[in-house]
């Protein structure tokens, strides 16, 4: 935490002190002149303006501010704006601080940035005594504990595509009762509809919603309903620090705030509250476009984790635990499981250790198949079968926490720059992918492989032509590749809408507005090789006339040795205007990871039908950020 700097000595500032010691900024009327109280009120901000604690980071926290731009627009969060500056604004909050005849509004209001000012400008301690409904908030929420929380994210839910972040405050109330509350913020996702909430989202703003509310509520929908890992990091914070965060919490909950996917989103809202600590890392960490990993990541470079807890949804953790085990094994278990003869199968099984894993695994099925209504709630044999185990378990600890570990993840924002060949053609290429991963990518800490891309540019310089075009974008495509799994089954699919060169039936290439989607199966063969297929349906507007195709699609994963990772797929395309008429495509993407920031791709691709065939081939280098 930075240290608070005090008033640097002189005799002005020792003589104010002592002549105006009574001054206070106590909720409540000041006993002096009023001609005294606005030359001190001067020369309190004239001192504050001088020592330039405007440019302090808790005071740009505080405010919700990075790099002189303000995320909430409103004079109701700031009183300068319009006519905002973080000096304008430390003008204003003083001057609202000290004034003798209405200071309890903005005290009671902002007590996080009053506290901070007190301090700064060393004024007397502050009084809330009259702040009836904050000190109700504080007997409520108490902060003996605050926690960082991360949801791992689910792409195939619009809602949680990045995962989520909140905070956790735990204590003793003031009924001696120990409470946890979640600081969380989001938008409305209803009714989901890709195009307008990607369009809402990054241009226009969506409303967004500021919560405290019991945890309890927010990690059951997680973890039953959506089947999402929960990563609980306790944080080492002072008491200071901690007093601040638990009072700027209260600053936001009457704040007018909008929503921005890439500007303003429940990352962007907990790094503010976390960098009111003043620690430089969690400032460093700044981006223009966060996520909630990158937040998880912050507080563990800014060595502010003192530990860490999982809890693993039930589809995890079965395959966590299963994964060691054969095929034919995990079926044993399965069908214990189904006619309810758990205990024979584990008094039959020798290993302590087996029997404590068929335990857990059956236990976890019988959690899943209760979250997905396949259990009636009146079935309660499984349950007594479970009961009746018991006495045969030891007890074994299973640490997750390294499993899978989003903190050692990649970063999620890369760009690469290489060239190649398309239909004898050189090319120079381009890619940049603001936030999310490619399939090619390293995916070791992710439960299954996947592919989100969020507004994903493409441009390539033609060289014999000396022309630069837009190559692609794609605003936004999801894959998700979940292994077929014994216990709880498990659906691949394919969502995307871009803008990218398609082929028509003479094999001629024509920039398309897509929209394609579809499902399918994916079946671990081995450790480090899966195999996908797919059935894709899209709509195309190309050459200023609608159409469709159907795509069924198989596809390869291999994560080999020396961290390289191979990805092909193959496509059989049937278009309605031509349907006798498909092509087929190929695609062969090789990565070598060289460290945690760059790495190589080489990709070459085919299309081909009854009469004609072109291919392309592309190497490129990419910094991962």
């Amino acid at each position: 935490m930075a240290l608070i700097k005090p008033w640097k000595e002189s005799f002005l500032a020792l003589l104010f002190l002592v002549i105006y010691s009574p001054l206070s900024v106590y909720a409540q009327p000041f006993n002096t002149a009023s001609e005294q109280v606005v030359s001190d009120e001067t020369l309190l901000v004239k001192k504050a303006v001088d020592d330039e604690i405007y440019n302090k980071a808790e005071w740009s926290a505080l405010l919700h501010v990075y790099n002189n731009k303000p995320y909430i627009k409103d004079v109701r969060f700031l009183l300068s704006w319009p006519d905002f500056s973080l000096k304008n604004e430390l003008r204003l909050n003083i001057q609202a601080m000290l004034n003798q005849k209405n200071n309890q509004a903005f005290i009671c209001k902002f007590p996080a940035r009053t506290l901070w000012l007190q301090q700064q400008l060393q004024l007397p301690s502050v009084s809330f005594t009259q702040c009836t409904d904050f000190i109700e908030y504080l007997d409520n929420a108490p902060v003996d504990q605050i926690k960082l929380v991360y949801v791992a994210e689910n792409i195939t839910q619009p809602s949680s595509m990045m995962g989520h972040v909140l905070l956790q405050l735990s204590g003793l109330n003031k009924k001696n009762k120990y409470v946890d509350h979640a600081v969380s913020f989001y938008t409305d996702v209803s009714g989901f509809n890709a195009p307008k909430f990607m369009f809402q989202a990054t241009v226009t703003g969506k409303k967004g919603y500021f919560s405290l509310s019991p945890l309890n509520e927010k990690l059951e929908r997680y973890h039953h309903q959506e089947q999402r890992n929960i990563w609980t990091y306790e944080l080492a914070l002072t008491e200071e620090q901690k007093q601040r965060i638990q009072y700027h919490v209260w600053e936001l909950k009457t704040a007018p705030l909008t929503y921005y996917f890439k500007g303003y989103n429940c990352a962007t809202l907990t790094h503010f509250i976390l960098a009111t600590t003043g620690n430089t890392e969690i400032e460093n960490h700044y981006g223009a476009i966060l996520t909630p990993l990158d937040i998880a990541k912050s507080v563990d470079a800014a060595h502010m984790i003192a530990s860490t807890t999982l809890q693993p949804s039930d589809t995890f953790a079965i395959r966590m635990l299963s994964d060691q085990y054969p095929h034919a094994w995990q079926k044993n278990l399965k069908t214990a499981i189904e006619n309810r003869s758990v205990k024979a199968l584990i008094e039959k099984t020798s290993t302590p250790v087996d029997q404590f894993v068929m335990y857990q695994i059956a236990s976890h099925d019988r959690d899943f198949m209760k979250d997905k209504g396949l259990l009636k709630a009146d079935d309660q044999t499984l349950d007594q079968q479970l009961e009746l185990s018991k006495p045969l378990i030891r007890d074994f600890v299973i640490d997750l926490t390294q499993y899978k570990n989003p903190l050692i993840s990649p970063d999620d924002s890369q760009i690469s720059i290489g060239g190649g060949y398309n239909n004898h053609q050189s090319e120079i290429k381009l890619d940049y992918l603001p936030t999310a991963q490619k399939l090619e990518d390293d995916s070791s800490q992710s439960a299954s492989e996947r592919e989100l891309l969020l507004g994903n540019i493409g441009l390539k310089y033609l060289v014999k032509e000396q022309k630069l075009k837009i190559d692609y974008l794609k605003l936004y495509s999801m894959s998700s590749f979940i292994p077929v799994d014994v216990f709880t089954g498990g659906i691949s699919g394919k969502l995307s809408i871009t803008y990218e060169p398609r082929f028509d039936t003479a094999l001629q290439e024509q920039q398309s507005t897509t929209i394609e989607g579809g499902a399918g199966l994916t079946y671990q063969i081995m450790p480090n090789l899966s195999v996908s297929a797919l059935g894709l349906l899209g709509v195309d507007y190309l050459d200023h006339r609608l159409s469709a195709h159907v795509a069924p699609s198989i596809g390869l994963i291999a994560n080999e040795k020396f961290d390289m990772k191979s990805v092909i797929q193959y496509q059989r395309v049937y278009q309605t205007e031509q349907f006798n008429r498909p092509y087929n495509s190929i695609k062969w993407i090789q990565s070598k990871r060289l460290n945690s920031e760059y790495s190589v791709q080489f990709s070459y691709g085919n299309v081909w039908n009854n009469e004609r065939s072109q291919s392309s081939s592309t190497l490129m280098l990419k910094k991962i950020f």
